[in-house]
């Protein structure tokens, strides 16, 4: 029987590929969730005509997710993300796979995008920009974490997005204000972001459920809390471990 995900990784593209075209056939004829597992592709992918055939037939199955996890050639995640329209994306840890065309390329429908501990190296100059995302108008997750880019200015790119539930701004040092917050988020981690003064702007997350503030010891929660978290009604989970400033 098969399992309900059909994993694809890069060394299935060696084997005939008849073989590959069979499992995709097996794989249509039921509700399957694709996942293509291209972790650590460091070169780039040349496709033959026989695998741009299974290309094409894997875009109109349609794929749940692609994890570039460690890559290192943008062109791949640039081919990849445009032509198969993935709804989840994975681009953690990549080195230079990542660019301001690649934003462009990614489908309107793309609903989770992580783009945690980017390597961003001096020459890296093809990534400039937190922008093009403001145009993925079905994003419901979105992982930054540890990403230099982000800051006050960025966060706004990011308030007006309908859908967006889940954010991860741990590790994003450059942050020191909440004012431009997504007020739809219901997950949220904050976690080392310790260059808030006042965490005024939390409080209009009223729909939070979930929140990590842990290692944020530059926030004053025991006086600014009555502002911020009082006012989060829906609240389920707050974590606010290792702050030194709590009494």
């Amino acid at each position: 029987a098969w399992p309900s995900t059909l994993l694809i990784q890069p060394r299935d593209f060696h084997f005939p590929s008849k073989s590959l075209q069979t499992m995709l056939s097996i794989c249509s004829t039921g509700e399957k969730r694709i996942k293509l597992d291209f972790n650590g592709l460091h070169h780039h992918m040349q496709l033959d005509v026989e695998t741009s055939e299974v290309f094409f037939e894997l875009r109109r199955l349609g794929i749940e997710k692609i994890d570039l996890e460690y890559s290192s050639d943008y062109g791949n995640a640039i081919m990849m993300c445009k032509f198969l329209r993935p709804k989840h994306i994975n681009l953690s840890s990549s080195v230079h796979a990542i660019c301001d065309f690649l934003f462009e390329s990614l489908d309107v429908c793309t609903e989770s995008l992580n783009l945690s501990n980017i390597k961003l190296t001096p020459d890296n100059t093809r990534f400039t920009s937190l922008g093009g995302l403001s145009s993925l108008t079905k994003l419901r997750c979105l992982n930054l974490s540890g990403l230099d880019l982000v800051n006050d200015k960025n966060l706004a790119l990011f308030q007006h997005l309908p859908d967006l539930t889940d954010m991860d701004l741990s590790n994003c040092r450059n942050i020191t204000s909440y004012q431009h917050l997504n007020p739809n988020l219901r997950k949220l981690n904050l976690s080392r972001c310790g260059n808030v003064d006042d965490p005024v702007g939390l409080g209009n997350l009223t729909k939070l459920e979930y929140l990590d503030m842990c290692y944020c010891d530059g926030i004053n929660l025991e006086e600014y809390g009555t502002r911020t978290i009082a006012h989060m009604t829906r609240l389920r989970v707050l974590n606010l471990d290792s702050n030194s400033r709590i009494m």
